[in-house]
């Protein structure tokens, strides 16, 4: 009985080794691929290819879009063009890339910025809005694309339908300061019903004739009317009234999970040490925070798993369990590091996995993560300069990170449509219907599937 418990343990064990992977981008003069972020379903790598010069007369520094699809094992790169460059910032299930290509101004030091997506379907780029704007994230289904427009000021917006919708604003009063001045919206749900993103706030300085600025995180929240209200997050984090009634002095928007429940946070703060004195932490700190408790972890390193408390982490993504990814150290050492939702803190990638190979590139960072923790990506630079992505299986949720509704969705017929109070509003599709968000019933015949939908 023993040997049998100790062979079906050892088999577990390798079952579990055997699941998790390193995979690379491939590098060379012209495939100098930087990823930044990675489809929820796990099918599709995005970012931008940093150009390499053939020669000393050839243009030098552009970056151009890139996709890389991790089924077909191959890129999809935008051609390379000396004045007109391209980066991706986020890619949905369906293989659509959102970012921003650039458009020369006549001063190269200030070219025009237009949010563009990058289409796998014909690896063409194109704008999404011919304004100077930028499109930083794009919900799972490719329905909802969130950015900015820059008018001189920012101002959050979220594109529907190929219309460029501006997010509402707090009052001064609401948010608890003199003048709202900007906005940005950064990152999105699954579903496009949660937007996050930030809030710029300005006030005087008490006794001086100077003013201060505070970058402020906020969500948006879909409402059952298609709009957008926002909600004041920082009021539950942000030590406005420097009393030390909340805990943080800085906290940046970095990423929130697919589900819309999760977001990912860099911070500074006040804290009690174990001697209950006050302590200002002045270094950047993981936080991951829940949507819908406001319960918040922070990651105070203290020395175990090699990680320093005196060394600063930048959050990248995070899944909807709440692990969460990113980089440890000071920008020219960053390590990759993953910070899994049961444990108290972070660990590096390479030695949870056993991948030391990460560690020959001189600095390297996880960016992105799944949304069933089942893959991260991330890269790293040689000393040379040049660049290489990495993505990680990670033994974790669906094999292959591909959701079993997506598998098989054409399966799937619609049997009714209801509106997210429960009410029946259609039996064939969304088609019609005023824009929002809707709970979609379908079946194959044999089960019924339900999921929330946007329009």
């Amino acid at each position: 009985m023993i040997r049998t418990l100790f062979l079906l343990a050892s088999m577990a064990m390798a079952t579990g080794l055997s699941a998790q992977k390193i995979h690379w981008l491939p590098q060379s003069d012209t495939q100098n691929y930087q990823g930044v972020a990675i489809s929820p379903d796990g099918k599709f790598i995005t970012g931008y290819n940093a150009y390499i010069p053939l020669s000393e007369e050839e243009y030098y520094g552009t970056n151009c879009g890139f996709i890389w699809s991790i089924s077909k094992n191959k890129g999809y790169d935008v051609e390379a063009n000396p004045y007109n460059g391209s980066s991706m910032l986020d890619i949905s299930d369906e293989g659509k890339a959102v970012g921003y290509a650039l458009e020369s101004s006549g001063d190269p030091q200030n070219p025009l910025f237009h949010a563009a997506m990058l289409d796998v379907a014909d690896v063409k780029i194109a704008n999404i809005d011919n304004d100077n704007t930028v499109a930083y994230g794009i919900s799972s289904d490719g329905k909802v694309i969130v950015g900015y427009l820059n008018d001189g000021t920012s101002k959050a917006c979220v594109w529907r339908d190929g219309e460029r919708i501006l997010l509402p604003l707090p009052s001064p009063e609401e948010a608890g300061e003199s003048a709202v001045v900007s906005s940005e919206a950064r990152y999105v749900s699954g579903d496009g019903s949660v937007v996050l993103g930030k809030i710029v706030c300005e006030s005087p300085i008490e006794g001086s004739d100077r003013t201060y600025k505070a970058e402020l995180v906020t969500a948006w929240r879909l409402q059952s009317d298609g709009a957008y209200k926002y909600d004041l997050v920082y009021k539950q984090i942000y030590d406005q009234k420097s009393d030390k009634s909340k805990p943080f002095i800085k906290a940046q928007p970095m990423g929130i999970s697919d589900d819309g429940n999760w977001i990912s946070l860099q911070t500074r703060g006040t804290y009690q040490n174990e001697e209950g004195l006050w302590v200002l932490d002045l270094v950047d700190r993981m936080t991951r925070m829940n949507l819908s408790t406001g319960q918040y972890t922070t990651a105070i390193l203290d020395g175990s798993n090699g990680l320093e408390y005196t060394y600063p982490c930048r959050p990248g993504g995070i899944a909807n369990d709440g692990t969460m990814v990113g980089a440890y150290g000071l920008d020219d050492s960053r390590k990759a590091i993953i910070w899994d939702t049961d444990k108290t803190l972070p660990e590096f990638v390479a030695d949870k996995f056993g991948f030391v190979e990460i560690n020959d590139l001189f600095i390297n960072q996880a960016v992105d993560i799944t949304a069933d923790a089942s893959r991260i990506v991330g890269f790293g630079k040689y000393e040379t300069g040049l660049s290489r992505t990495f993505w990680i299986e990670t033994g974790k949720g669906t094999p292959n990170g591909i959701d079993s509704d997506i598998a098989d969705s054409a399966e799937q017929h619609v049997v009714g449509v209801y509106t997210t109070d429960g009410v029946f509003v259609s039996k064939s599709g969304t088609e019609g219907l005023p824009h929002g968000l809707y709970i979609l019933k379908t079946t194959d015949g044999k089960t019924v599937k339900t999921k929330k939908v946007m329009k």
